[in-house]
């Protein structure tokens, strides 16, 4: 991580030692598993691994029927069932996001 800073500053300087301008965007993607949708998951799967697979089936039921309840000054909040998202700390996230590759057959 520290290289790859240095290593973006240094590309800065050299720009704007030239006189031109830099613009840095920089993008959080720490949420972004929470917005994966649950039925368009099962939708590209299906249309992925093939409708009737046993794969397919433990991943919907994986995420059926999730529940939350926020704690706010130790009251819970009523509960709610989770249409989006997968579990955090899942290493079905970054799988079920960016691709359904690890799931199709080859």
């Amino acid at each position: 991580m520290e290289t790859g800073l240095i290593c973006i500053k240094a590309d800065m300087e050299e720009v704007l030692d030239t006189g031109h301008g830099v613009l840095l965007l920089l993008l959080d993607l720490s949420a972004a598993f929470d917005t994966l949708d649950h039925a368009l998951l099962l939708e590209r799967l299906r249309e992925e691994v093939g409708g009737q697979d046993v794969t397919l089936h433990w991943i919907k039921s994986y995420h059926t029927d999730r529940k939350v309840v926020v704690h706010i000054n130790n009251t819970p909040s009523s509960e709610a069932t989770l249409t989006t998202g997968v579990p955090q700390g899942s290493v079905w996230g970054p799988c079920s996001s960016s691709s359904t590759s690890c799931l199709s057959r080859r």
